[in-house]
């Protein structure tokens, strides 16, 4: 019993030490993909099956990667890199984007708190005085208007 434990931890020990995973230094697979559907002359855009074939013509395992494909796909539409001419998802026909969209400049510069002065309107922390304040003399003259009660009865 104590052979079978040595054994699988030898076993296991070996695994560890055939080594790191090495990463590969190469183009992405999105990098890939926007390649082949740029080399396409298709008027249409390349289709998702033609674009695995090319794939693979270059090297790169699509069996196995099937849904990092997809992923990329998908994110390069999200992107706007590649426009989607048929389909919907990872499936259908893309081409390249010839009109790259402008990131907005205005994102990062968003109000952090956008209904702060309304609030601060509400609970008087603002020293904002109105005019009739001020003709009356400051605020400490000052006295609400007398709401009117009709009767509706």
């Amino acid at each position: 019993m104590e052979e079978k434990v040595a054994t699988t931890v030898a076993s296991h020990v070996k695994r560890k030490a055939e080594g790191p995973k090495i990463n590969k230094s190469g183009p992405t697979v999105s990098q890939m993909i926007i390649k082949a559907v740029s080399d396409s002359k298709e008027r249409s855009g390349l289709s998702l099956t033609a674009m695995k074939k090319s794939l693979a013509a270059s090297g790169y395992d699509v069996e196995r990667n099937n849904s990092r494909v997809n992923r990329a796909v998908r994110t390069l539409v999200n992107k706007e890199t590649l426009l989607q001419t048929k389909g919907t998802g990872a499936s259908g026909s893309f081409r390249v984007n010839k009109k790259q969209a402008k990131p907005k400049k205005n994102q990062s510069k968003r109000k952090r708190f956008p209904n702060i002065e309304r609030l601060l309107r509400k609970k008087g922390g603002t020293q904002e005085v109105s005019k009739e304040r001020q003709a009356t003399g400051g605020s400490e003259n000052y006295q609400e208007p007398q709401k009117s009660e009709k009767n509706n009865g």
